[in-house]
């Protein structure tokens, strides 16, 4: 007998540690989820920094292959980069940006990547993990609030507004992790 969908176990979803090859799939997901997209050129600049991390969220099952963003493109529904700064145990690290595919919102991707982005830069004894995120953003807030990020600044003005450029622009809240040990 199956069971209810509302019973049913929902799978994480596989996170891989992606580079430049991936840069198209990140830049349609980060086009399709903000006013601003990035270019894949944008995407791949940022990839080729020996600070930037890529972490990208495919379906389980998905034949996904990290050296194979060519491949992976139509698989990739989220990613996260993230932007290290300075080395040895007292660095800092920032979350350039995080997306998920809206028809595969709500079902853990944003926390599998996050997740895995704690986890990593953990290992890596990085001390402080910063992001932005627009003051509206009340999902993203409450998921950062699951992993204890607390707002540590404010930018006024920051966003431009989601209903278009006549709007009240939005501020921008600075949020900050300290990170202790890996999860």
């Amino acid at each position: 007998m199956k069971r209810p969908a509302l019973f049913r176990r929902k799978q994480e979803p596989h996170i891989l540690a992606v580079g430049t090859t991936w840069a198209r799939a990140i830049a349609s997901l980060h086009a399709t989820n903000f006013a601003r997209g990035w270019s894949t050129s944008d995407v791949e600049h940022l990839l080729e920094q020996p600070t930037v991390l890529a972490l990208v969220a495919c379906p389980v099952g998905a034949k996904a292959d990290p050296h194979d963003g060519e491949a992976g493109e139509a698989q990739a529904v989220g990613f996260c980069l993230l932007r290290r700064i300075g080395t040895g145990p007292d660095s800092e690290a920032e979350i350039l940006s995080i997306a998920v595919e809206k028809s595969w919102r709500n079902q853990g991707v944003a926390e599998a990547l996050m997740r895995e982005a704690i986890l990593h830069l953990s290992h890596e004894r990085v001390e402080n993990l910063f992001l932005e995120v627009a003051a509206d953003n009340g999902a993203a807030i409450a998921l950062y609030a699951k992993f204890g990020f607390e707002t540590v600044g404010e930018r006024p003005g920051y966003y431009a507004a989601k209903t278009g450029k006549t709007g009240p622009r939005v501020k921008a809240l600075i949020q900050r992790l300290t990170l202790s040990s890996p999860l």
